[in-house]
């Protein structure tokens, strides 16, 4: 058994927004995560170049792999409301259209074979905060077929439907209170607190160079 303590990651790199400026960024951020003792990355809603899940691979880091949303977000049904309480939804008569469902299951067929033979890769997240999302309970079924041996949490955060691994939540701005049922319960984000520490904040000023801030 191994206790998940993991991040966010998002891939935003100051030096080059979503691809690293050298082989050596990815390298840096896995090894202090790693000292700073966290086991495991969940990389949000962006795939990156196999460089990234080889080094994961290699240093032992483990990946919790989102599929990039398909849909439309509305920080008011989509954050603010769930945020607040309304997490109920029945997703399988959602307005998606044709060409955007079809267009995301393309998608997680080539990023189930793109990963499936890193190792690092041990968890899908299939829709996060009900961007884009339908009829997940089919979805599920779906990518279990094309990938039985990785866990998956189906709806990441709310709009909960059936089918899941994880009893799966978003915690923000409110205390955390762990319920015990029958799936494992995962908080898969939290936050939403910051405190400025001087040289401890790492910004892109207007020059148009990244350092710490003073």
């Amino acid at each position: 058994p191994i206790f998940i303590n993991g991040l966010l990651d998002q891939g935003y790199f100051s030096d080059g927004i979503y691809t690293p400026a050298s082989y050596e960024a990815y390298l840096y951020d896995i090894l202090k995560m790693k000292e700073l003792g966290f086991n495991t990355l969940r990389k949000h809603i962006k795939v990156e170049p196999q460089m990234f899940y080889y080094l994961a691979d290699k240093l032992g880091m483990l990946v919790m792999q989102d599929f990039p949303n398909s849909g439309k977000y509305s920080f008011i049904k989509d954050t603010a409301l769930p945020t607040i309480g309304f997490k109920k939804i029945n997703d399988k008569n959602r307005s998606v259209s044709t060409v955007r469902r079809s267009h995301f299951l393309d998608s997680g067929t080539k990023l189930i074979n793109l990963l499936y033979k890193h190792p690092s890769v041990v968890y899908y997240t299939i829709f996060n905060e009900g961007w884009g999302q339908f009829h997940s309970d089919y979805v599920y079924d779906l990518v279990k077929r094309w990938d039985p041996t990785r866990l998956i949490d189906n709806t990441s955060g709310w709009f909960w439907q059936k089918k899941n691994e994880f009893d799966s939540h978003h915690i923000y701005f409110k205390q955390i209170d762990c319920e015990v049922k029958e799936r494992p319960y995962f908080i898969s984000e939290c936050g939403g607190f910051t405190m400025n520490v001087k040289d401890h904040i790492y910004s892109k000023h207007d020059d148009g160079f990244a350092r710490y801030q003073e």
